[in-house]
């Protein structure tokens, strides 16, 4: 815990750790946590349970200030969210940060009283919310948000941080005049010495981590496998967070007797042991702001199968996999297929190529600077 350093950072995060339901922007403000708390004095506060959740987290202290992992966190019952926002608003910060773009408590009320106090600096992550697949859910609702948002000058004051030029022109797209800052998200993670070379499956063996929803495109998926001619078996990791939307992809699972398990939540600690043994990470998204189930792949020697609608681009060039057009099914069938045919020797070129791709993109020390500066 940095306290003595001038630079006082304030986050505003709807979910944090031990929560894992909500994703990637859980492990996102996790990355930035762990790689910067020893650079500034950083201050979060967040629910006091994962989403959807009606109970608080078991074992933690809420409604109040705790000092934990090196830096200050409180954890606000829902009744509490709101008032110690305003109260720790009032007080002199280098920055707030705020997590999200559409969170009433954690982002749009903070944001209305960060413009009334003046405050000099908000840094908005909008975590992938502007981009097409995210914003086809409650569409309506959003597009007249972002339509009134950007009348009223609601944004005028933030520093957008993103993550990719992609998610800029996302960004830019509703707000042409936006001060946009691209850096890529920390990780966590450390590089793994080496890459696996002890996987010898027959059957091609895939895996997809991720939430449950349709963002997702887990169903665009099972339609794929449906038309895959080659042996496979894949199982699928990831809270379930719209049942109805999973409900239609468990039928279609059994009408066309596919191939496929459901193995429920996967804690994040528990990812990259369990991804190791696998052949190929699928993930078809609609949208992705970083993909940290993809980094996580690579860092296990896991060559992924993912769109292009990602940061990870050009994975071909690398030999760490293939980012594919979703308008073009039949290349998900041809590559599936490609990857099952391969060699024992052949998938370890494809691992090999996964795995350094992961300790070039690890090496953050650059990053970390850049980061300070936005916060300071």
């Amino acid at each position: 815990m940095n306290s003595s350093n001038s630079s006082r950072v304030l986050i505003l995060s709807d979910w944090y750790l031990p929560g894992i339901k909500a994703g990637g922007p859980i492990r996102s403000v996790d990355g930035i946590i762990q790689a910067l708390k020893g650079e500034l004095d950083i201050w979060l506060i967040t629910s006091d349970r994962d989403l959807n959740d009606t109970n608080p987290y078991a074992d933690i202290e809420t409604d109040k200030w705790l000092e934990q992992n090196g830096i200050h966190i409180y954890y606000a019952g829902p009744d509490n969210i709101g008032p110690i926002i305003e109260a720790e608003l009032h007080k002199t910060w280098s920055a707030v940060y705020m997590n999200s773009l559409f969170s009433f408590r954690f982002t749009l009320r903070p944001l209305m009283i960060c413009n009334r106090l003046k405050i000099n600096k908000v840094v908005l992550a909008p975590r992938g919310m502007l981009g097409s697949g995210a914003l086809q859910i409650k569409k309506n609702k959003k597009q007249l948000f972002l339509s009134v948002a950007r009348w009223f000058g609601f944004y005028k004051r933030v520093t957008w941080h993103v993550s990719s030029k992609f998610e800029k022109q996302q960004v830019s797209a509703y707000f042409k005049e936006a001060n946009i800052e691209i850096l890529p998200s920390l990780s966590k993670m450390k590089s793994s010495k080496a890459y696996y070379e002890n996987v010898t499956n027959d059957c091609l063996q895939m895996v997809l981590v991720a939430r449950m929803a349709k963002v997702k495109n887990v169903d665009f998926l099972l339609s794929v496998l449906n038309s895959v001619s080659t042996s496979y078996q894949l199982d699928l990791y990831g809270p379930i967070e719209d049942k109805d939307y999973w409900r239609q992809c468990q039928e279609k699972i059994q009408l066309n007797k596919l191939n496929v398990n459901y193995k429920g939540e996967l804690p994040n600690e528990t990812v990259l042991d369990t991804i190791k043994n696998y052949d190929l990470f699928v993930l078809p998204t609609t949208g992705e702001n970083f993909g940290h189930s993809i980094l996580e792949s690579l860092t296990a020697s896991v060559p992924v199968l993912i769109s292009n609608r990602t940061p990870w681009v050009e994975l071909e060039d690398r030999q760490a996999g293939f980012d594919l057009e979703l308008n073009e099914p039949q290349s998900w069938v041809n590559k599936i297929e490609y990857f099952s045919n391969l060699t024992h020797s052949e998938r370890q070129q494809w691992r090999q190529g996964a795995w350094k791709l992961s300790v070039e993109k690890l090496d953050q020390s650059k990053l970390v600077k850049k980061y300070v500066k936005l916060f300071s």
